[in-house]
């Protein structure tokens, strides 16, 4: 799957990924330089919305949003904001 096609299918199903507990989706991987092939899966960093407790439903999530938007899926949980992991990365060296 190429960006422009698995970002408009991230739009299209924005409420049900909120309702699923995802606040923020970042895309990594093969399909960011649209280096997939067709048995790429789609690589997502995933925030969690502030109210969710990862538990038993995080482990389903790669199944849960792959039947979403229709294709694998392989998920990354971040815990904070990107610039705000990337300042403190700075501030260890």
């Amino acid at each position: 799957m190429v960006r422009t096609e698995a970002v408009a299918r991230l739009r299209a199903h924005r409420e049900a990924l909120y309702r699923m507990g995802i606040e923020h989706v970042a895309l990594f991987g093969s399909t960011v330089a649209d280096g997939a092939h067709g048995d790429s899966d789609l690589s997502l960093a995933v925030r969690l919305r502030p109210d969710v407790r990862p538990g038993r439903d995080f482990f389903t999530l790669d199944e849960r949003v792959g039947t979403l938007v229709g294709v694998a899926v392989d998920t990354a949980r971040i815990e904070v904001p990107l610039a705000c992991a990337a300042a403190e990365l700075a501030l260890e060296n």
